[in-house]
Formats: C-alpha cells, sequence, structure tokens
C-alpha cells in the first residue's frame, strides 16, 4: 500500500481487523494514491504493535480560556463548537484583581466561615461589572454552565503574586471564590498557582522562590481540604517557561522538585512555544522548530524521573508561537504543522494531557475567534483528532530517516471505530512529494483524512 503526501496534513485510519466491517468501505480521495513520479522518495513505515509505550485519554487535547472573557454571552454556535471538542479540560487562569459574590450570598454563612476570617465582606462594592479585572459571581456560575454544558472540567489557575508581610501567599481571594463556587455546587477538578514564576523578577518585579512556591501549593491544598467538593481535586505546578529556551525555567523547576514539589503537585505542568511573535513563515516549517519540543519533553522527563515520586507531565499552556501568536501565522492552514506533531510528539513522550493556548479569544493562535466565532484551521484539525485518536500509542519507524517527514501512530478512538483499529498520521515538510509504504498493513481497510490549503493563499489560508 502506497501513499502520496505532499504538503498537507493527512490522519490515515487503517483496520487492522481480521475482517472488513461489514457495510463500511474506505475513503478514497482522487490523485492521492501514489504514481510514479521522479522526484518522489519512497519511505517505508513500520509500527512496532509488540508493545504500546504510552496511552492517552479522551482528554489528551484540552484548552486554555482567558480569564477576561469570562463574562461573553456563549451563542449557540460558540456552544456547538466547544462541544464537538469535548470532553477535555479548560484551564482558566484567574487574573482578576475581585471577585464580586451576588448579593444575596453572604460569606459569613458560607463553609461556616464568620466575617472575622479575613474574607472580605463586599469587596466590590462601586465596581463596574464587566471590568478586566472585576469578576462577578452570577458571570462565573453562567460561565460555569456553559462549561458543564459542552462537557468540560475546570481547571482553575490561582493568582499567586499577592502576598502577606511575611511573605507567605494571600489566600483571600481564592478563599472567596471558593466560598461562592462551593455555595453553587460549581466543580472545579484541578487548580493550579501562578503562572511562570520562573518570569515574576523581570515581569513584574517579584520574586517567589520554588521552596516559597512548595510552601504556597501545601497552604492551598490545606485550604481545599476543607471544602467537600474540592478536598479530591488535583494541583498541577509550577507552570514553568519553555525548557529548551529558558535556564530560568530549567533552573527552578529543578529547584521546585528538589524543595519536595513532586509531593505536593499531581502533575508537572510546564508551558512551550516554538517562537516568538514575529516568527516567520519558515519557521513553522523548520524541523529544528519542531525538534525544540522534544528537547523540552526530554528535559522535563529528566528532571522529574531522578526524583523519588516520578509525576507525568503536562502542558499546561502551549502554541504555536507566544505572545498571542505570531500574525497571519498562528491562524494559518500551516500552524498546523506545528500543532499535529505537537499531538503526536507529545503523545510518544507520554504526556498526560496538552493544554491548547487557547480555545476562544482575539489573538493570532485562537481555535475559535471572539470577533464572530470564527474557527480557525486548527480548530478543525483538534476536531478531528479528538474524532479519532484515543488510547495506547505505538512507535513508529521510518526508513531512510527523514526529520521532515513525520509519522506517528494511536490506536482509533472506540465508538465510530472498533478495538484493534489504527491510526497513522503525519506530516511532510518536503518540498517534494513523499511515498509511504505500507506493507505491513497490506490487506487492511483504510480511510484517509486530508487536511488540505483553503484558498489561493496555500499553505497561508
Amino acid at each position: 500500500m502506497k501513499w502520496l503526501k505532499d504538503l498537507t496534513l493527512p490522519l490515515l485510519l487503517l483496520y487492522c481487523c481480521d475482517l472488513p466491517t461489514p457495510g463500511r468501505r474506505s475513503s478514497w480521495i482522487s490523485g492521492i494514491q501514489a504514481d510514479d513520479s521522479p522526484n518522489e522518495v519512497t519511505y517505508n513505515v513500520k509500527v512496532d504493535l509488540s508493545a504500546s509505550v504510552h496511552e492517552i485519554g479522551g482528554r489528551f487535547l484540552s484548552m486554555s480560556f482567558p480569564a477576561k472573557y469570562i463574562p461573553v454571552q456563549w451563542t449557540e454556535k460558540l456552544q456547538n463548537l466547544a462541544s464537538a471538542l469535548s470532553p477535555a479540560d479548560i484551564r482558566v487562569l484567574g487574573k482578576f484583581q475581585q471577585f464580586c459574590p451576588d448579593q444575596n450570598v453572604e460569606p459569613s454563612k458560607i463553609q461556616g466561615r464568620s466575617p472575622s476570617a479575613g474574607v472580605p465582606q463586599d469587596p466590590c462594592k462601586n465596581k463596574e461589572a464587566g471590568s478586566d479585572f472585576v469578576l462577578r459571581g452570577n458571570q462565573w456560575q453562567i460561565f460555569n454552565a456553559n462549561v458543564a454544558k459542552v462537557g468540560w472540567s475546570l481547571l482553575l489557575g490561582l493568582e499567586n503574586t499577592k502576598r502577606r508581610a511575611d511573605g507567605s501567599w494571600d489566600s483571600s481571594l481564592a478563599e472567596l471564590l471558593l466560598n461562592y463556587s462551593s455555595s453553587k455546587d460549581i466543580p472545579i477538578g484541578y487548580f493550579h498557582l501562578g503562572n511562570e514564576p520562573n518570569l515574576y523578577p523581570v515581569q513584574i518585579k517579584l520574586t517567589i522562590v520554588p521552596k516559597t512556591l512548595v510552601e504556597d501549593y501545601k497552604m492551598l491544598k490545606g485550604l481545599l481540604i476543607k471544602y467537600q467538593l474540592y478536598a479530591a481535586s488535583k494541583l498541577y505546578g509550577p507552570d514553568v517557561t519553555t525548557l529548551d529556551k529558558h535556564s530560568t525555567a530549567r533552573n527552578y523547576l529543578t529547584q521546585f522538585l528538589a524543595a519536595g514539589g513532586e509531593n505536593v503537585v499531581d502533575a508537572i505542568s510546564l508551558h512551550h512555544y516554538y517562537c516568538k511573535n514575529n516568527a516567520s513563515m519558515w519557521e513553522f516549517l523548520n524541523p529544528s522548530s519542531l525538534e525544540s519540543l522534544r528537547s523540552s519533553l526530554e528535559i522535563g522527563k529528566t528532571l522529574v524521573q531522578v526524583t523519588t515520586n516520578p509525576l507525568p507531565l503536562i502542558l499546561s499552556e502551549t502554541s504555536s508561537c507566544a505572545g498571542g501568536g505570531a500574525p497571519n501565522l498562528s491562524g494559518r492552514y500551516l500552524a498546523g504543522f506545528l500543532w499535529l506533531d505537537k499531538l503526536g510528539l507529545s503523545a510518544l513522550y507520554g504526556v498526560k494531557q496538552v493544554f491548547r493556548q487557547s480555545f476562544f479569544s482575539g489573538a493570532a493562535y485562537s481555535l475559535v475567534l471572539i470577533s464572530d466565532a470564527t474557527p480557525q484551521p486548527d480548530y478543525y484539525l483538534s476536531v478531528l483528532f479528538k474524532r479519532l485518536v484515543e488510547g495506547p500509542v505505538f512507535t513508529v519507524n521510518l526508513n531512510p530517516p527523514n526529520q521532515k517527514l513525520r509519522v506517528y501512530a494511536n490506536c482509533a478512538k472506540q465508538g465510530k471505530y472498533t478495538p484493534g483499529d489504527l491510526v497513522i498520521y503525519y506530516l511532510n515538510l518536503e518540498e517534494t512529494p513523499a511515498v509511504l509504504s505500507l506493507d505491513q498493513f497490506q490487506d487492511a481497510d483504510l480511510d484517509l483524512y486530508m487536511l488540505t490549503p483553503g484558498d489561493s493563499e496555500g499553505i497561508k489560508s
């Protein structure tokens, strides 16, 4: 079986069952089956099915959601777009200065706390609803109702930059939010503290050393235990920046683990971006850019494996380019090369979850644009991945090796497909066609899904 691949992003689904499924036929795309060409190179693809190396769950591909968009009304269109990506976890970073409970909620009567417990009684008096820095209770409640309706679960990032006189974390805002959320039966399955603490000294002139962050997490864990609804919630941290690019991130994670961080969180959370927002088109197609993720994951795995309690890695914030993405690139077809490779490489390295930055915003890297809820190309790639890929992950051998031809294999998601079905997904960064020889699956039925440029703009469409 040979298939031709140019600069496109197919996902092949191969049926590895002994007998073809009755009534189901392969989807053949005209012009894709390979013919001899003087410029093409044939690659032999071998999937090692003797044992899986890892396994990914249905929430492997998850997303982030900027807190400032919590007040935005969810239209039916937006709900449908979100539902197509479920199940998923949604990471919300609580970058607001005040939380304003509803007027009929008395903090002193929630969770048995008294007014003297230090929780502000009316922090929002004279505050305007809809402010970027003020979140009202009804907005929070409506947002979480939408999250539940579309089949998502919440990962809440709590701010830790407000400190007490002794240098410890001031948890008063978190307590106010937890009191309200608990009173409204809002489920929050996961928490993390802060965001890229290794950059605090430069960005906000604040230093929270890793040992102090570990103590902050202990304080958070002690706080959550007081709430029946959140006592079993998981903690992620320390949310440092790209490991292979920032020595401060490597040092921070090393010290966080040395201070006992692996005993206070349930997974090690990292961020990853390939480039800055002034990147060129060729940085999206350069294999060295894609390989930077491998470097980051290898650094992360090395650091956690030497601890007494090795924890899984998650990419709690990630996309193509930092700083909102590269204009006219991060929201275009060619960004899919980075996104599909990130999903494949993360699965191969045993990353537990990949949180795409972001589901909904005005940034270039957003899956859905806030202006009119228009899905960008990576949205469709994400939906396709969600519907096809889940379960055991397998290694792939390519002969001859070529970093510009990147091939991954995973069990197919059950439901539409049956146990034993396999997904091979791949991308070709070469400017010349490539032929994949799949002799291992000579008698297999096949569905072929192709994502191709949509207009005259080509890979920038």
